[in-house]
């Protein structure tokens, strides 16, 4: 009644506190009904027990996933998520004693099992995707459809792009890539983001990218770039490994949520990875600068010695702290191409005139005008920007 009415979301929050104290006051109780007698006398039943709950109900629990389609992977984390005993079954042990079905020996031996399997659950989950991936064959056991089987074939490409995760990273990154025509893949252990890829005319396919067959499948051997733009710390980690090795010359994108990532993804292969949070930090003040009226220029050759001095901390062996670090006077080169818009100043003038070498730094390589680019020192294009650009 209270949770239905108006007052639902207050009440929710005043009853808040009282559940943490019940929780503790639970685990704290069925602590004290385990004898430890009994334990110390019976401990290879109870840590057999222990193995065989976990073991077993993470491979049953696991089926359901690996049915609906999930990854080998994704399926194995979600059976050790609900491998430990439940509390009902704490209701169901003591109204069997009470009825006589379960004798003392064999209600001592459920508790101890069942304290233990829910101390030892944080601990598997903090260390669950490890456990699975060093259990690569067992992940073979439950492969889901992460063969792309469901949806036929992977055309055979080259020089493409192959895109791990359909979030708002990788619908930013394919949507850019189909405009400029790029070749690439998609691949997502998400159903829902690979039907949402489809629909927008990607090619996506369902499978987990940690594992070597998919890859191969999608063509890494010959692929260009990989971008991983999922927010799993341990899968990103496990892609950028195996697909180092199997291509030694791809290009990888990482991308993470934290800076202190950098150098074990660089380690392990990545050419570049991109931490949300730094990334995040530059937008901001670059922001306010421009809030403040700083020059768009100025505000570019901030960014660019921000990006360059912490990144090189990162990456440096000795781990000097960036505020110890010196920039160093080397200049840095770029290719940017610009397209002039009608009635830009520009149009109609000599390069000459504009003295843009001498007043920028900038040195205009070539010029293009509908489709035909036009060596900088060409008679027609020394004379007159309006004629090749």
């Amino acid at each position: 009644m209270l949770s239905e009415s108006d007052y639902g979301h207050q009440a929710l929050a005043e009853l808040l506190p009282f559940r943490d104290v019940f929780i503790s006051l639970f685990f704290v109780t069925i602590g004290m009904l385990v004898d430890f007698g009994y334990l110390r006398h019976h401990a290879l039943l109870v840590g057999a027990g222990v193995a065989a709950v976990l073991g077993g109900k993470t491979v049953l629990a696991g089926v359901g996933p690996a049915l609906a389609g999930y990854a080998g992977r994704v399926a194995l984390l979600a059976g050790l998520a609900v491998a430990q005993i439940g509390e009902f079954s704490f209701v169901l042990a003591r109204e069997g004693r009470a009825a006589g079905l379960l004798g003392t020996e064999a209600y001592q031996a459920f508790l101890a099992v069942a304290v233990f399997t829910m101390l030892v659950t944080p601990f598997v989950l903090a260390a669950g995707p490890v456990l699975v991936d060093r259990l690569g064959g067992m992940v073979g056991l439950l492969p889901g459809r992460a063969a792309l089987a469901e949806t036929g074939q992977v055309e055979p490409l080259s020089d493409h792009v192959i895109i791990v995760g359909y979030g708002l990273n990788g619908q930013n990154l394919a949507t850019a890539l189909r405009s400029i025509h790029v070749p690439h893949l998609v691949v997502d252990v998400n159903a829902a983001n690979v039907r949402q890829a489809r629909t927008r005319g990607e090619a996506a396919f369902y499978g987990d990218a940690t594992r070597e067959e998919i890859l191969r499948t999608l063509g890494v051997e010959r692929a260009r770039l990989l971008v991983i733009a999922i927010s799993d710390p341990e899968a990103t980690r496990r892609v950028v490994r195996v697909a180092r090795g199997l291509n030694a010359a791809l290009h990888i994108i990482a991308r993470t949520r934290y800076v202190v990532e950098i150098p074990e993804l660089t380690r392990l292969g990545a050419n570049a990875v991109i931490p949300e949070e730094f990334e995040t930090s530059i937008e901001i003040f670059a922001r306010v600068l421009d809030h403040y009226g700083v020059p768009r220029a100025e505000i570019e050759r901030l960014v660019t010695d921000v990006r360059a001095e912490h990144y090189a901390a990162l990456l440096s062996p000795e781990g000097q702290p960036v505020g110890d670090r010196v920039v160093t006077g080397v200049p840095q080169l770029g290719v940017e191409r610009l397209t002039l818009e009608p009635g830009a100043h520009a149009i109609g003038r000599a390069l000459a005139d504009m003295q843009l070498r001498t007043r920028t730094g900038a040195l205009v390589l070539c010029l293009t005008r509908q489709g035909r680019t036009c060596p900088r020192r060409t008679h027609a294009c020394r004379s007159r920007l309006g004629i090749c650009c």
